[in-house]
């Protein structure tokens, strides 16, 4: 079934973000999912048996953002980008259609460690593209020095507020 990989790590992420998830199987004699769609969530709820099928697909498609907890930032980022480029089409003459640049890879440090919490950057240098779905993954994953510079001396955040200009909704959306 198409999109049920995707489907699981959706709810994995909703689950690290500390969204409680239920699930209720039937209400007034009405079934409410059933099929691929209810094994998956069953699955991300540890409520079913292991399923070497699921396990298979996840691990083909998706990296665990959390296997890099303790890497210091600028590995983790790394990381990150070399993932993320994994999942870029191709050009024409077989290259990757983006790749992160070390400028984005500095910005997205910058974001992530600076004092201040507003970011901006000059037109056309991928915040869209490229550093809005890093930043995420970075906020979604486990690494402590990351989470320690989210603070910015404060408590542990649990939400993630990103402003995309209007004219930018469209590339965010992608």
């Amino acid at each position: 079934v198409r999109n049920v990989s995707f489907f699981i790590l959706v709810l994995f992420y909703l689950r690290r973000g500390s969204v409680a998830l239920e699930y209720v199987n039937s209400e007034h004699g009405v079934t409410k999912i059933t099929g691929p769609w209810k094994e998956a969530i069953l699955y991300v709820l540890d409520r079913t048996q292991p399923n070497a099928h699921y396990d298979a697909i996840f691990e083909k498609q998706f990296f665990n953002l959390n296997q890099h907890k303790d890497l210091p930032l600028g590995v983790f980022i790394e990381v990150l980008c070399k993932n993320f480029t994994k999942y870029q089409r191709f050009t024409e003459d077989g290259q990757y259609q983006i790749v992160p640049t070390a400028k984005q890879k500095a910005f997205l440090q910058r974001i992530i460690g600076a004092e201040e919490c507003f970011h901006f950057s000059e037109v056309g240098s991928g915040k869209t593209k490229v550093i809005l779905p890093l930043l995420c993954q970075t906020f979604l994953s486990n690494n402590t020095e990351a989470h320690n510079l989210f603070r910015r001396g404060g408590k542990l955040k649990d939400v993630l507020v990103i402003l995309v200009p209007e004219h930018l909704v469209a590339d965010a959306r992608e």
